[in-house]
C-alpha cells in the first residue's frame, strides 16, 4: 500500500514492508542533497509528518512501546484490528490492553531484549502460535514482528501485527476437507471390498480412529428381536471391554 496523503512536497510515496522504514527518512536534508534528488529541504514537523504517513499506510497493524511498555504508537489498522482508538491508549501499558494473560511475561522479556539490543528485526517461525486481545476481550492468531527504533531520542519497540483468524480458519477448513475425503476413502474400500459385514465394519471403526485422530470409535446394532444395542465393532483404546460404554449407551436411547 503506497502513502500519499500527508506527505511533504518533494517526497515520493513509498511502500511500508517493514518498521525501519519509518525511520528510514532522514532528520534533516541539506539543500544541495535535496536539489540533487528533485526534493525539498525537510524541517523536524515535516519528517513527523512524513513517517506518519508511511505509518497509517501500513496495512499491518503497528503499536510502538517504550521503555515503559506504554504505548507511543497505535495506528489506524491497529485501531481497526484491536478495537480501540488510538487517543484512548496512547499512554497506557500496552501488556494488560492486547496481550493475553498467559503470554505477558515471555513479551515483557522479549520487548526488553529488543529494547537492549542492536539486532535485525524478528519475526515468529510458522510454527510459533501467538494470539493478542481485542478490546471486547477475545483472543484472536496474529503474526508478529518487532524491531527496535531509534530516531534521535531514547530508543522504542515497534511492533508489526498481522491478524490472521482468516488464514487460519481457511487452514482448517482445507485440513478438514482433506481428512473428510480420506476417511471416505477409506470406508468406501472397506465396504466395497470386505465380503464380510462384521469385517468392513471393523475396517470403518479403524478408519476413524485412524483419519480422526480419535481414541476410540464404535458402531452398535440394534436386533430388532431384543430390541438391544449390540457392538457391531469397535477401534481405539486396546483392550477396553465393551461393557465400558453400556451406561452412557443406555442414556442415549
Amino acid at each position: 500500500m503506497e502513502a500519499r496523503a500527508g506527505l511533504p512536497e518533494g517526497v515520493r510515496p513509498a511502500c511500508v514492508s517493514s518498521m525501519s522504514e519509518l525511520t528510514s527518512i532522514p532528520n534533516r536534508v541539506s539543500p544541495a542533497d535535496g536539489a540533487a534528488s528533485g526534493g525539498t529541504h525537510l524541517a523536524s514537523p515535516d519528517v513527523v509528518r512524513a513517517r506518519r504517513a508511511l505509518l497509517e499506510a501500513s496495512a499491518d497493524a503497528i503499536i510502538g512501546v517504550d521503555a515503559t511498555w506504554r504505548i507511543s504508537e497505535f495506528n489506524h489498522a491497529a485501531e481497526r484490528v484491536f478495537g480501540f482508538r488510538r487517543h484512548d491508549v496512547l499512554g497506557r501499558e500496552m501488556l494488560p490492553l492486547i496481550v493475553p494473560e498467559r503470554h505477558r511475561a515471555a513479551c515483557r522479556a522479549g520487548l526488553a531484549r529488543r529494547v537492549d539490543s542492536h539486532a535485525e528485526t524478528v519475526r515468529t517461525s510458522d510454527g510459533d502460535e501467538l494470539h493478542a486481545l481485542r478490546a471486547d476481550g477475545t483472543e484472536f492468531p496474529i503474526e508478529l514482528s518487532v524491531s527496535r527504533i531509534e530516531d534521535g531520542g531514547a530508543p522504542w519497540v515497534a511492533a508489526f501485527i498481522r491478524d490472521i483468524t482468516a488464514q487460519r480458519a481457511t487452514e482448517r477448513q482445507l485440513r478438514n476437507r482433506a481428512t473428510v475425503a480420506l476417511l471416505s476413502a477409506d470406508v468406501g474400500l472397506a465396504l466395497t471390498r470386505s465380503g464380510v459385514l462384521s469385517d468392513a465394519l471393523q475396517q470403518c471403526m479403524q478408519a476413524a480412529v485412524d483419519r480422526l485422530g480419535c481414541r476410540l470409535a464404535r458402531v452398535w446394532i440394534l436386533d430388532e428381536d431384543s430390541g438391544e444395542l449390540e457392538l457391531g465393532a469397535s477401534a481405539g483404546l486396546d483392550g477396553a471391554e465393551p461393557h465400558l460404554l453400556g451406561p452412557l449407551i443406555q442414556q442415549l436411547i
